[in-house]
């Protein structure tokens, strides 16, 4: 059997805590007692030698893995490891939630560099609708997306419809407007981008090659004579008055972003692979595939799976 997960990400941004404010950077002093901390932190990390699902993610050789090797997973061995445990351990960057996860199933850390430890957090109450960073904006473009996707098919009468709509309210806290739900594609299309690429921009890299329309002589000449800073990669002229001009910042000379901040989006993708890990965990050697929202599993009678639902974060 296969299942998604129901707008992963607009469920994180909802309703998982996100950091607030300036953190804390402690490099001394540091205890193995990652529970201690809430934010990231920069640890060298021992994994077990036998986990079906691993927790913990990692770079290599380009690609994002879940080793319990980093010689193999570098090496790209698939034979059975025979490594130490100094060849075997990882070191990284992860938000703190997922190595306490990890450190929960087995994985020993055996040493902590640095952690930006913050002290404050934001997450929605369900019962008092109050809270969450992102809660607001999710909640502005879900009513969007959830009335342009129609009456779901179970909806035959008008009873059908109010208990639709009234439990719609108390799960997610969110009045549909009866006469806005009818299937519009585009809108809803609209909408689900605006809900599932919104985190990506905290997280968006500053080195990404940027175009600009140029009508003044002048501002033409600064780029293409700024090449200290800026590398110009090409030049099209839309017309003897306008020239489109790509170029991006050299290395050396990025511009930081006052709108991007890694952390708030290595804590959205956290918490949506623990979100994940908690059916994977239970379904266990049955799953035979999963990507960031979805799960393919071996069904058999008797056993668990995983429960349907209709709301954010729902299988």
């Amino acid at each position: 059997m296969g299942e998604d997960f129901y707008s992963l990400y607009p469920f994180t941004n909802k309703y998982c805590s996100y950091l607030v404010g300036h953190p804390q950077v402690l490099t001394s002093d540091l205890s193995f007692d990652i529970s201690l901390y809430y934010g990231v932190a920069r640890v060298q990390i021992l994994p077990p030698r036998t986990l079906f699902h691993p927790v913990l993610p990692l770079k290599a050789n380009d690609k994002l893995i879940f080793p319990l090797c980093n010689t193999c997973a570098q090496s790209k061995l698939t034979d059975r490891c025979n490594h130490s445990d100094s060849e075997r351990a990882l070191t990284g960057t992860w938000v703190t939630l997922e190595l306490e996860k990890a450190v929960e199933i087995g994985y020993k850390i055996l040493k902590v560099d640095i952690v930006w430890n913050f002290t404050e957090k934001s997450r929605y109450d369900k019962d008092t609708k109050s809270g969450g960073l992102f809660t607001e904006y999710v909640n502005t473009f879900l009513k969007v997306k959830q009335e342009a996707s129609g009456w779901p098919t179970w909806c035959v009468t008008q009873e059908d419809r109010k208990r639709y709509v009234r439990e719609y309210a108390e799960n997610e806290g969110i009045d549909l407007d009866v006469s806005n739900i009818k299937h519009n594609p585009g809108l809803r299309a609209l909408s689900k981008l605006m809900l599932n690429s919104f985190w990506g921009k905290f997280g968006q890299r500053s080195d990404l090659e940027k175009t600009e329309v140029v009508s003044e002589v002048e501002r033409l000449y600064d780029l293409l004579k700024d090449t200290d800073e800026t590398e110009v990669t090409n030049l099209r002229f839309i017309n003897d008055d306008i020239v489109e001009v790509c170029y991006k910042d050299r290395t050396d000379f990025e511009r930081p972003n006052a709108r991007v901040n890694g952390s708030i989006a290595a804590f959205t993708t956290c918490h949506a692979r623990l979100r994940l890990y908690e059916v994977l965990q239970r379904l266990g050697e049955r799953v035979l595939y999963y990507d960031t929202d979805s799960v393919i599993y071996i069904s058999k009678p008797g056993e668990w799976d995983p429960p349907i639902g209709d709301y954010l974060g729902d299988p």
